[in-house]
C-alpha cells in the first residue's frame, strides 16, 4: 500500500482503526503507535459485548453516561495524541437499529462534559473526525447530532475527513 499518494492541498496517512474494550484498554499495544502515521478509535462501538456490557447500555442515560466514559479513558491514557483520530463521533452503533433511541442518547449526552471533553481533547492535539454517516440526518435531527461537533469546535478541536468505508467498492458514494 505504501507509498500512499499525495496531493497539493491534502495529505494521506497510513493508519489503523482500533478499538477500546469495556475497560477502556486499546486494541493494540502503545508500541505499535509507531507502525503507523495515524490511528482512529471509535468510542461509540457500543454494539459489541467486548466493548460494553449490557448492564451499561440498557437506557439512553447510561449509554449516554457510557460515552461520556469512554471519551475519558480515552483521553486519559499516554499516548502520541497527534496521531490519534476519534472516529465517527456520532455513529448509529451507539445504539445500533433503533433510530428514536440513537438520538435520545446523543441528546441525552450533558453539554458540560461535551465542553470538558472536547476541551480537553483539544488541548492534547487529537483529531475529531468527520464522515459521511456522521452527515446523514433528517432536518429535524439536525441541532442533535451536529451539536457535538459544534461543541468540539467551539472548544478548539481539529477535524479530519475519513470515509468510514469497509470495501474500496464503497468509495464510489462518498463525496
Amino acid at each position: 500500500s505504501l507509498p500512499l499518494p499525495q496531493g497539493e492541498k491534502t495529505r494521506f496517512l497510513f493508519g489503523v482503526e482500533i478499538d477500546l474494550d469495556k475497560n477502556c484498554t486499546l486494541g493494540i499495544s502503545p508500541k505499535m503507535f509507531e507502525q503507523f502515521s495515524f490511528v482512529i478509535i471509535p468510542t461509540t462501538h457500543l454494539h459489541m459485548d467486548c466493548t460494553s456490557a449490557p448492564e451499561d447500555k440498557d437506557t439512553n442515560e447510561k449509554r449516554a453516561q457510557l460515552w461520556v466514559r469512554r471519551m475519558e479513558g480515552l483521553l486519559a491514557q499516554d499516548l502520541p495524541f497527534h496521531k490519534i483520530g476519534i472516529a465517527h463521533l456520532t455513529c448509529g452503533l451507539i445504539w445500533k437499529g433503533d433510530r428514536p433511541k440513537y438520538l435520545e442518547t446523543i441528546d441525552s449526552i450533558p453539554v458540560e462534559d461535551m465542553h470538558r471533553l472536547f476541551a480537553k481533547a483539544a488541548k492534547l492535539g487529537i483529531g475529531i473526525e468527520i464522515n459521511p454517516g456522521n452527515m446523514k440526518y433528517a432536518e429535524e435531527e439536525k441541532d442533535i447530532l451536529l451539536r457535538p461537533f459544534r461543541i468540539a469546535k467551539e472548544e478548539g478541536c481539529k477535524f479530519y475527513c475519513g470515509s468510514d468505508v469497509h470495501h474500496p467498492e464503497n468509495f464510489a458514494t462518498v463525496r
